[in-house]
């Protein structure tokens, strides 16, 4: 359960250094580098399923990923199943 939410800017930076990071580290394994040139080949430029890149991840602010992360976290058709053990 999510209660009292904390935005930060800076935490919203470090999380864009790591995947700057984790993009530039790509060509150096070469299962990675495979894998992201098939996966960006099969989906045409579709670029929501592969690692974001440097430009993209520039783009993002606080309040774009704020909003976005927000979005998915909704209650409808929720189900709850409670389960008491008698032990």
């Amino acid at each position: 359960m999510l209660q009292n939410n904390v935005w930060l800017e800076n935490a919203c930076d470090r999380a864009k250094q790591l995947y700057l990071t984790y993009y530039r580290a790509m060509p150096k394994s070469l299962e990675r580098a495979t894998a992201n040139c098939i996966m960006r080949t099969m989906l045409g430029g579709e670029e929501r399923f592969v690692e974001p890149s440097p430009h993209a991840l520039q783009s993002l602010s606080l309040s774009v990923v704020k909003d976005a992360v927000l979005q998915q976290l909704v209650t409808q058709n929720m189900e709850v199943y409670l389960q008491i053990s008698h032990e």
